[in-house]
């Protein structure tokens, strides 16, 4: 059996100590983008949902900045009970993305036909780092929730600064992986060449 490890550290997936390509790296249209503040911010607010789950979180000393986003994530999850809804979560805390469906349409593979770091335990899964083993990328689905059948459907939860949320789904999942597969592919070619 191949050794996985995630390093949460620079968000690094290592197969046999072999480095893997993240979901995040390859998506085109520079994902990322380059603004610090507002990656510091997404961090944070991913942290405290984590922490919240997990019923982990200090909110006696949570910034003050944080709070309408646990508002919108408490109001997210008094809504969603009993009403069924399946699949992967990714939370947002800005403006929605051209590339926001291939990140959710590349987990659903993952969660579906990938290789978990440890064994999933538990509704919802928080965070749990995966790998495919036929196209060797991996990544970090932020909730998921399933009920033993496959994974069909992928949301973005956008939590607001106003306390609100919205969830968009991800329409045609399988052109989706699609197109994400041909920038994999891309991106390691380039990378095989040296040109980034």
């Amino acid at each position: 059996m191949p050794k996985f490890e995630f390093i949460s550290e620079g968000h690094k997936y290592l197969l046999d100590d072999r480095e893997l390509l993240s979901v995040t790296s390859v998506l085109p249209y520079n994902y990322r983008g380059n603004n610090t503040e507002a990656m510091l911010k997404g961090r944070y607010i991913h942290e405290m949902c984590r922490l919240y789950l997990l019923k982990n979180l200090d909110e006696g000393n949570l910034d003050s900045a944080l709070v309408p986003y646990l508002d919108a994530f408490r109001k997210f999850l008094y809504e969603i009970k009993g009403m069924d809804i399946m699949g992967v979560f990714d939370i947002k805390s800005g403006s929605p993305h051209p590339c926001t469906e291939l990140q959710i349409s590349a987990y659903i593979e993952l969660v579906n036909h990938g290789i978990p770091q440890s064994a999933p335990e538990g509704q919802p899964i928080l965070e749990m780092p995966f790998y495919h083993s036929i196209y060797s990328y991996g990544g970090t689905p932020d909730i998921i929730i399933f009920d033993k059948l496959p994974v069909r459907e992928g949301y973005a939860l956008y939590l607001k600064d106003n306390g609100k949320y919205s969830l968009s789904s991800a329409k045609d999942v399988r052109k989706n992986f699609e197109i994400f597969i041909h920038h994999l592919n891309a991106y390691k070619w380039q990378k095989e060449k040296g040109l980034i």
